[in-house]
């Protein structure tokens, strides 16, 4: 069994009332280097002159370049509003050291044919590329996917010519499901996306 105790120091319980899988979060995930906690107005600058950087938005479905700050802001609101839907839960990836953050972290829910599942999704700043933080990042996320949401069905999809994300998703134990071509306009037009699939033993 995944031990979520390895990394938390953090207290998640349902929340009475609320969704069926809404989440109480208060204090973060650690790693040596890294902390996973809850995004907050005040990351909203950070946020946008990071992903207003077209290297780091082109290989993301969905976020918009350019990118400004009234939609960082609108990001971090509705990841609130989310979070208390129990639809998606996305964390910040902030380095220990000096607090700076690096990108976030994210799993969307889904409900189709009577089965939940979740799909990751992540970014970092170009300057943090090549060091091992987003590797370091989702080992710990995937164990409050599963111990904490429940989930048993991880996907993720990634473009196809990004291959420093396809290894670290397969290191991390994710197996390709399938490759097709998807006509994403704001994206360039037609694409060759990977869909991949981690299972819990």
């Amino acid at each position: 069994m995944e031990k979520a105790e390895k990394y938390w120091s953090v207290k998640a319980a349902a929340q009475p009332g609320a969704a069926p899988r809404a989440i109480a979060f208060s204090g973060a995930i650690n790693t040596d280097r890294l902390r996973l906690r809850r995004l907050g107005e005040s990351d909203a600058h950070t946020i946008t002159r990071l992903v207003s950087d077209w290297e780091v938005s082109k290989q993301t479905i969905s976020i918009a370049n350019p990118y400004t700050l009234n939609e960082a802001h609108k990001f971090i609101r509705n990841g609130e509003t989310d979070w208390q839907d129990g639809t998606q839960y996305v964390l910040c990836i902030e380095r220990r050291t000096d607090n700076c953050l690096i990108g976030t972290i994210s799993i969307q829910i889904y409900r189709k044919w009577g089965r939940r599942y979740g799909e990751i999704g992540y970014w970092a700043g170009r300057e943090y590329w090549g060091k091992g933080y987003t590797g370091e990042a989702i080992e710990p996320f995937l164990v409050f996917c599963r111990s904490t949401l429940g989930l048993k069905t991880i996907d993720a999809k990634v473009f196809a010519e990004n291959e420093a994300s396809l290894r670290l998703l397969k290191r991390a134990g994710f197996r390709e499901v399938t490759r097709k071509t998807e006509h994403l306009p704001h994206r360039g037009g037609r694409r060759k996306v990977v869909h991949l699939r981690h299972k819990s033993k």
